[in-house]
């Protein structure tokens, strides 16, 4: 866990939410780049993005100072390996910030299209 974090921290330059390993054990919860005031949907969305890219994560929104911030949830396991978290931090790196401009993604994966019918996919 504290080698995901140190990966986290320099390629997002933002600060795990719990502060310490003691606090965090295997899951820490770390910010992500420019996910300040962002919204469940967009954390919907980006998990949706991720998902795309055969990368499973939890993503929450956690409030820091008073402001709401985008956050993955890590959970550092045996089966996870630091190349695991170098290519979570690549990908959240090249949306440069713009997770809520995912909308197919999230529309397609968590609904808000129009159906003509139940046995019909969804239309967005």
């Amino acid at each position: 866990a504290q080698q995901a974090v140190r990966v986290l921290e320099a390629k997002w330059k933002t600060k795990v939410v719990q502060g310490t390993q003691a606090s965090y054990g295997s899951m820490p919860i770390m910010p992500l780049p420019n996910g300040d005031n962002l919204t469940p949907l967009d954390a919907a969305k980006v998990m949706g993005y991720l998902g795309t890219k055969s990368i499973t994560a939890f993503l929450l929104i956690t409030p820091i100072n008073n402001t709401p911030k985008l956050c993955v949830r890590c959970s550092c396991q045996i089966y996870t390996s630091i190349a695991d978290w170098v290519r979570l931090g690549d990908v959240i790196n090249d949306l440069g910030g713009s997770y809520s401009a995912m909308g197919v993604v999230a529309t397609m994966l968590y609904g808000g299209g129009k159906k003509k019918n139940d046995s019909e996919p969804m239309i967005t």
